[in-house]
């Protein structure tokens, strides 16, 4: 899969799992004002934390290591340029090319800031310590020079924000007052410093986004609410989410507030009502308003939130997929019985899944269903893994469904789109979705290569395979004294008989996903999971003409060569 060489097919056809049609259950009130004092935290499954899980040899960490390299190869002051410029101070170094000199530009440095803290968090390794350090303390400068709060990468950020506070919003799709996605780069600057303090602990970066969340409160308090939805038809990213993770470190209702009115009504509210108007929008525009809703859901609660997630969810997995967990044409949404037309050059945006496997990530707290962890591993091996290229650690920004087409790579410094920005993260934190908990379960969810630390019951688990290689991963339990829990390993949607055994005696019991086992473990205890793999093929939606192969989780590409490619 990684191994597939620069300039071959990536697909015989594209698919999307079987259809589901729209729920017609009843609307869901919107949010309103509540009592809510301060955040709930209420999900049942928790994560673990990205420090408590090291990747062991494989394809995994090889990424890991490929954008390691890649990421200390970057220049922070070229990416800090337009933020000194922005606050009138001499940059330290020139711009980078593509997309960083343009209107988006600083969209990259808050992918950077986040993309440090996951892979400090993942490593240990110091380098990046060091990096977020230097960055947190640039932005911390440069808000003190301006004054005000702000502190941001877009031409005329201070300028824009001066308009909007004063009632004048021009805004398009992607425009707003005339700079491109504004509120969507400036997004990436407060989803940098969260990172930076909720994975390092990382003071600085925590007050210079209260700062900067305070400036955005202060800006738009005496906007009305039609007024912040007009300025959100720009897309802006997960802008509410970003505000409610700021509302669970000060409970400041301001900033629960603040949230609530950065959640697009235009996005949400036919959700609410299970209404499917997803086709001609913006696949990269949507998601990431799922994905507040879901973080509010956790926070407050609120059905709204959690209705609008949950069926947002269902519909794009039942009906608006690739076969490769990947969605949308040119970044938009069709309609689903249109998929024949639109096997493209640009479809599939990794942006999009990278989103994608985000809000899956959020939602599988809320229910610990296994299938959402099926769509998981689709994305991850046939989207995300094989959209780098090892030997840069370059990215795609499509991936493309043209029979015979080709890998396309961005350059290392004359590119920085936007899916380079989001694929600095998905290297980065591959550990973070391996394995859940509750108080007394394990959850397995992914077969990577790893070792976790589950510090509340002092218990490791080291987990070696060469999966999808192989169709066998093994489990080794290290505990200091005999320990109680379940231990639930997904059964795969791919597999027709799943085996478990522990200390080579067959084990376990299939429920709801899951094959379970339930003992008191000790130390030295071998878990060996089989999961029988064959081929078998997944048709596109709405077609009698266009079939994918697979082997298990794994999308097969057609070996096609390079003739007639020499320079390309």
């Amino acid at each position: 899969m990684r191994n597939v060489p620069l300039l071959l097919l990536i697909v015989i056809a594209s698919c999307a799992p079987p259809s589901s049609e729209p729920s017609t259950e009843k609307a869901v009130a919107p949010p309103g004002e509540t009592s809510i004092s301060s955040p709930l935290r209420q999900t049942a499954i928790k994560p673990f934390r990205l420090d408590d899980v090291r990747l062991l040899d494989g394809p995994f960490k090889v990424a890991q290591e490929a954008n390691t390299k890649y990421m200390l190869s970057l220049d922070p002051d070229r990416l800090l340029h337009r933020f000194r410029t922005g606050a009138n101070l001499k940059p330290k170094a020139p711009l980078y090319e593509g997309w960083a000199a343009k209107g988006v530009s600083g969209h990259v440095l808050g992918h950077y800031l986040s993309a440090c803290a996951m892979n400090y968090a993942a490593t240990e390794d110091k380098r990046f310590l060091d990096r977020i350090d230097y960055i947190v303390s640039e932005l911390a400068e440069c808000q003190r020079a301006i004054g005000s709060g702000y502190v941001g990468g877009p031409p005329r950020g201070q300028e824009i924000f001066n308009e909007i506070a004063s009632g004048d919003i021009r805004a398009k799709p992607f425009f707003l007052n005339d700079c491109w996605a504004f509120l969507y780069t400036v997004h990436k600057l407060f989803a940098g410093l969260w990172d930076a303090y909720d994975l390092c602990d990382h003071e600085q970066a925590r007050e210079v986004l209260i700062k900067l969340t305070n400036f955005l409160e202060e800006t738009t308090r005496d906007l009305t609410d039609e007024q912040v939805q007009e300025m959100l038809i720009c897309e802006h990213g997960g802008f509410a989410e970003i505000l409610a993770n700021v509302w669970s470190i000060t409970d400041d209702p301001r900033h629960l507030k603040l949230a609530r009115r950065f959640c697009s009504r235009a996005v949400l509210d036919p959700l609410s009502r299970r209404e499917d108007k997803l086709p001609g929008s913006h696949a990269n525009y949507t998601i990431p308003v799922v994905i507040s809703a879901a973080r509010l859901h956790e926070l407050t609660g609120e059905e709204y939130f959690e209705t609008a997630s949950e069926y947002f969810w269902e519909t794009m997995v039942g009906r608006y997929s690739y076969v490769t967990g990947g969605n949308a044409e040119a970044e938009y949404y069709f309609p689903p019985d249109e998929f024949e037309k639109h096997l493209t050059t640009t479809a599939s945006e990794k942006c999009g899944t990278y989103n994608m496997l985000k809000l899956t990530r959020h939602l599988f707290l809320r229910d610990g269903v296994a299938k959402k962890f099926d769509y998981y591993e689709r994305g991850l091996y046939n989207n995300i893994l094989p959209a780098q290229d090892p030997k840069t650690g370059c990215t795609m920004y499509h991936v493309s469904f043209q029979p015979a087409h080709f890998k396309i790579y961005s350059h290392p410094t004359e590119a920085f789109w936007c899916c380079t920005g989001t694929s600095l993260e998905d290297h980065a934190k591959y550990g973070d979705s391996i394995y859940f908990h509750s108080p007394d379960t394990l959850y397995v969810n992914l077969f990577i290569p790893s070792k976790l630390r589950w510090r509340d019951k002092a218990v490791t688990v080291t987990q070696e395979t060469t999966f999808p290689e192989e169709e066998t991963t093994r489990l080794t339990i290290g505990c200091d004294v005999p320990t109680n829990f379940a231990l639930k390993i997904r059964k795969p949607f791919w597999t027709d008989a799943m085996e478990v055994r522990v200390n080579g005696e067959l084990a376990g019991r299939e429920e709801e996903g899951f094959i379970v086992v339930n003992r008191e473990w000790h130390d030295g205890d071998r878990v060996e999971a089989r999961m029988p793999m064959r081929l078998r093929v997944e048709a596109l939606p709405h077609s009698k003409r266009w079939y994918a192969i697979l082997h298990g989780p794994t999308l097969l590409a057609g070996k096609m060569g390079r003739e007639g490619l020499e320079g390309v």
